[in-house]
């Protein structure tokens, strides 16, 4: 294939990716309000814990295509049309290290370092810290240390789909499967309310990362200023995470769960 059917064909399964994602949050969401309807009403505690499994297992399917939808989005970073995006040669030097690689994150991260140093002039080696290269203390070191930073998500969102990948939906294990493992992702984005925020978050870091690709003027203060908006972002879609409110985001679909139910009138969401 070429150039152009890459990204193409990339596009089409983020495309196809974005519906599936949405699918499951619809699914997650009236299995959320059922379960809310069903406390409320006192229902059978066994009928709770049935629908509580619903919601659990629409939340790791989320969180699998989540993750998988982050990847493709940043394959179709690599065949970007720009005259000073990646090279057919780049590319292919970033796809043969694929196997060699423990963690996909690393062959993210040198692709970044590859368009920083494409970008300032700067001399490529794998593997190095690009922070002293920048003036000391400038928007642009404050911008590229940042963006490094948000390769921890990328690792994270790659794991977590290579355990879900392999099968372990319900019980994760170690990379050599043999020892059970509790990895923190599950436990800090636990429901699909915090999860479509995780995706929103992703989106910004492949922009970002897209924009060092494919920006021709990186000294350009425009471009500093539009990196900073997006990172300032990141930061404020992660702080509505963190201070989100799962009980009162069930709350509200249970009252809508409620509304569809015949005997609305005869509950406790009916006030």
């Amino acid at each position: 294939m070429d150039r152009k059917s890459y990204y193409e064909n990339y596009q089409a399964n983020l495309m196809l990716l974005n519906c599936e994602i949405e699918q499951v949050k619809i699914a997650a969401q009236k299995a959320i309000g059922e379960k809310a309807w069903f406390e409320a009403t006192h229902r059978d505690p066994k009928q709770i814990a049935t629908t509580d499994t619903k919601i659990k297992a629409c939340t790791r399917l989320y969180t699998f295509l989540l993750c998988s939808w982050f990847e493709a989005r940043l394959l179709k970073m690599l065949y970007e049309n720009s005259s000073v995006a990646f090279t057919d040669q780049e590319i292919a030097d970033i796809r043969s290290k694929e196997p060699n690689y423990n963690e996909m994150s690393k062959k993210w991260k040198e692709s970044f370092s590859i368009a920083i140093c494409r970008s300032y002039g700067f001399s490529y080696t794998p593997n190095t810290d690009y922070t002293s290269q920048f003036v000391n203390g400038s928007m642009e070191q404050k911008n590229y240390t940042t963006v490094c930073d948000f390769f921890s998500d990328i690792t994270d969102a790659i794991t977590i789909r290579n355990r879900l990948g392999h099968g372990q939906w319900d019980i994760q294990f170690n990379g050599n499967n043999t020892g059970v493992v509790n990895y923190p992702f599950f436990t800090k984005y636990d429901n699909i309310q915090k999860l479509s925020m995780l995706k929103q978050a992703f989106n910004e870091i492949a922009e970002i990362i897209n924009s060092y690709v494919i920006y021709k003027d990186k000294h350009n203060p425009n471009f500093n200023a539009i990196i900073e908006k997006r990172i300032n972002k990141v930061s404020q879609i992660k702080n509505r995470i963190h201070t989100s409110d799962y009980q009162k985001y069930a709350y509200k679909l249970g009252q809508l769960h409620g509304r569809k139910n015949a005997n609305y009138k005869h509950n406790t969401f009916g006030n």
